[in-house]
């Protein structure tokens, strides 16, 4: 059975745009307005930005599809600068299509080196983390692809010149790569050794231009390299820059030319003012008040949700708006006490206690001030009741598939074997061996939610099983990622395989006021032989288990029944309650079929 993983993400958080480097807005004032004045495009965008300006026309990107990894990536580098999300433009995420072009350790076409220069400016322009398996991929395609003479060209094995020299200095060293690591010594050694007499730069050779000036003063500040520093007989590559500016602002390609070239000029305007690429970052405030909050109760979960909360006494507070629970605390001669969540009361030997990260504070829970990602879990139990947590040896099986459950308890030191729980799937209930597993032949094609628990056990999180027959695998699915069809062919020699395609991989709903009810849609085609029967699961924060609608239906009554090479558009709804809290909430809705 071919299975897609969507992940839903709604975000109540304000962004941040920084500046990449110093942005020094050098360029002069008629470079400025000659770029104000053109029809906007990425290149503009992004040369205004570093100039210093604030508002950005993007009008360019109405109805605007991405044909190409170098599509996405300037489009990415272009929002950041404009001060938008690249992971939410119009209801599209960039960073999504662009990493849906990453294959064989690369991007876009294995033939081309430009579209990894810029697959990598792109996605550390967006946040992501240098060390991220796309970017590394990328960073060592572009090193094995270097030139005998330390510089590259737009392609594999074809000539260096001095514009793909540079971009592949930039997107190495955003990349991670040393300044001082041979591969950049290399690059830098080619470059200065293609400086012309006049201080400027030739694209190969030949005469010097606007545009391989601009590009390699953008590579040099990247490296904190003065360019006036490169002088060659007497002159620099400001200075020739400097030299193709005609009054109006802009620059000439060539000394030779008789007018602008826009361009150029845009490329001028971003070496001018002392920056390089990515000229901007996005980089999300920091969540330093959402907290994942848990509620066990003593016979079943209360919540799972993220949390707005300074303290964990805060966190249980805001909870009850989001997971809809009711509390009670009782003023002690000790202090505040918690005795009831719901219908659980403390009485005798067992309460109401918490944990943070794992941990048994020995503050209470109003004193307790939480740190930027503290997890806090709340459950009815004794004082020597040990938390549980599951691990799965698959997500995804056929039914009667052997399914190994691995259980562990927390001894406030370590993780070790939970001897004495019970794991349940199901209607199925089994308890653990001494090395705290329990297998179990997977039940019959659903979706199943899985957990352990036992006395003096604190119940495990919930994890998600999909047991279906037939198809070509399963698809391992990051948050955020995004973008087009992508189907999962089905094995023509298995008989009744199954294979679909969806086109997205994540629904972002933005922002979102309580009260509201926004819609989104995805479109699920039958990519099988035969008649297909479609189900959905949501896991994840309460917001989406409790109020997510397939088609007008609460998810767990959803359902289609899809022919051979028929599609369905579902409308995806999420309805936020009156009062509800703010916060940052995720899930995932995942989508399984099976032949009919």
């Amino acid at each position: 059975m071919a299975k897609k993983n969507i992940v839903l993400k709604i975000i109540l958080l304000v962004c941040l745009i920084l500046p990449s480097g110093l942005i020094k807005a050098e360029v002069n004032q008629a470079t400025v307005n000659y770029l104000t004045a053109a029809t906007p495009n990425a290149w503009i965008t992004q040369a205004l930005k570093a100039s210093g300006a604030d508002h950005f026309n993007l009008d360019y990107l109405n109805g605007f599809e991405v044909q190409s990894a170098n599509d996405a990536a300037k489009t990415i580098l272009a929002l950041v600068a404009a001060g938008q999300n690249p992971y939410s433009y119009q209801s599209q995420n960039y960073v999504g299509l662009l990493l849906n072009y990453y294959q064989n350790n690369q991007f876009g076409s294995v033939d081309l080196l430009n579209d990894d220069f810029w697959a990598i400016l792109a996605l550390r322009s967006a946040g992501e983390p240098a060390d991220s398996a796309s970017i590394i991929g990328a960073k060592n395609f572009i090193i094995n692809a270097q030139n005998h003479d330390g510089g590259w060209a737009w392609a594999p094995a074809s000539e260096s010149d001095t514009n793909d020299t540079a971009a592949a200095i930039m997107a190495l060293i955003s990349a991670g790569q040393a300044v001082d690591s041979q591969v950049m010594r290399s690059a830098v050694s080619y470059l200065q050794a293609a400086q012309n007499n006049d201080g400027g730069f030739p694209f190969t050779n030949g005469d010097s231009d606007s545009g391989s000036d601009a590009w390699v003063i953008a590579a040099l500040n990247k490296l904190n390299i003065s360019p006036q520093s490169w002088q060659k007989n007497s002159h620099n590559p400001i200075e020739h820059l400097n030299s193709l500016k005609l009054n109006d602002g802009s620059f000439k390609w060539v000394a030779s030319d008789q007018a602008g070239n826009l361009m150029m000029t845009a490329y001028a305007a971003i070496a001018l003012a002392g920056s390089s690429f990515p000229v901007a970052v996005y980089q999300p405030i920091a969540d330093q008040g959402i907290h994942h909050l848990r509620i066990e109760g003593q016979d079943s979960n209360i919540c799972n949700a993220q949390v707005e909360g300074q303290t964990v006494g805060e966190v249980l507070a805001n909870g009850a708006a989001i997971c809809n629970y009711t509390y009670h605390i009782q003023t002690t001669a000790w202090g505040p006490y918690l005795d009831k969540i719901n219908n659980d009361l403390a009485e005798g030997q067992n309460g109401w206690l918490y944990r943070v990260n794992w941990l048994a504070p020995e503050v209470g829970m109003a004193d307790y001030r939480l740190n930027t990602g503290d997890e806090v879990l709340f459950y009815y139990g004794g004082w020597q009741d040990q938390p549980l947590r599951i691990f799965l040896s698959s997500a995804q099986v056929n039914p009667g598939d052997n399914l190994t459950v691995t259980a562990e308890y927390f001894n406030n030191t370590a993780w070790l074997p939970a001897t004495n729980a019970t794991v349940k799937v199901g209607d199925q209930d089994q308890q653990v061996d001494n090395r705290g597993q329990a297998i179990f032949s997977a039940p019959e094609q659903g979706s199943y939610l899985i957990y352990a628990q036992g006395t003096g056990l604190v119940r495990s999180a919930q994890a998600i099983l999909l047991v279906g027959a037939g198809g070509s695998g399963s698809v391992v699915l990051e948050v955020n990622v995004n973008g087009g069809n992508n189907p999962h062919q089905p094995n023509q020699n298995q008989p009744g395989s199954i294979a679909f395609s969806v086109n997205a991989n994540s629904l972002n709903f933005g922002s979102a006021r309580p009260g509201s009810q926004l819609d989104r849609s995805l479109t699920i085609t039958n990519q099988s032989g035969g008649i297909m029967y479609l189900e959905g699961a949501v896991d994840g924060d309460q917001l989406f288990k409790d109020n997510l609608l397939l088609d007008g239906k609460i998810w767990e009554n959803y359902n289609a029944t899809l022919t051979q090479e028929q599609s369905a558009d579902v409308r995806v709804s999420l309805v936020v309650p009156q009062n509800y809290q703010a916060g940052h909430y995720t899930a995932n809705l995942v989508l399984w079929a099976s032949a009919r």
